[in-house]
């Protein structure tokens, strides 16, 4: 709420404005704004009237805050070792935003970016469960959980040897791999 202190001869009349434009039904000392929403920041001011003029407050500002919340939950994702990578908070709220980033529920630091990066990636040190706790002046929230696996890339450790086959016999190649993650094998002739 606003209120004003005004002296004159009375009666005194009261009109609060937003913006510059009146506010409807808004005559008294006090302006009380229920259910505020952001669409209530602004400029606001009073016009006290009598019968010989009219005085207008000095101008007060409304900022309305909105807690952090997380827009678009981070996903699952993967990496192949030995790479840099970014994983990303899509957070909204009002700034100031802090990031902290967890791994397996340790922080790993805060940051003003929504990105975190992760340098030379292996295995021991960055696969597992992470989470981002996004905080401002009013609140906080912490994202789910998302998963990053860090995997090694596909390597051929046997391959196919020449082969000689008997027509109408049954034959077969064989090729061995390895590598993160499932592994899919298509045979081209």
């Amino acid at each position: 709420s606003f209120t004003v202190d005004a002296n004159g001869t009375a009666p005194l009349a009261y009109q609060w404005q937003k913006d510059g434009v009146n506010i409807n039904g808004s005559t008294a000392t006090t302006l009380n704004l229920t259910n505020v929403q952001l669409g209530d920041s602004g400029t606001y001011r009073v016009v006290v009237k009598n019968s010989v003029g009219d005085a207008g407050s000095r101008t007060a500002k409304l900022f309305v805050l909105s807690r952090p919340a997380v827009i678009e939950e981070p996903k699952d994702i993967a990496f192949l070792t030995g790479r840099t990578g970014n994983i990303y908070a899509n957070a909204g709220g009002s700034k100031p935003l802090k990031f902290e980033w967890f791994r397996n529920g340790t922080s790993l630091g805060t940051t003003t970016s929504n990105k975190w990066t992760l340098r030379k990636m292996n295995a021991t040190d960055h696969d597992g469960t992470y989470s981002v706790k996004v905080t401002n002046p009013v609140g906080e929230i912490t994202s789910p959980d998302f998963t990053v696996s860090v995997l090694e890339p596909v390597k051929v450790t046997g391959h196919p040897v020449h082969a000689g086959i008997i027509s109408g016999q049954v034959g077969s190649l064989t090729v061995t791999a390895t590598g993160g993650g499932t592994l899919a094998y298509q045979w081209i002739k």
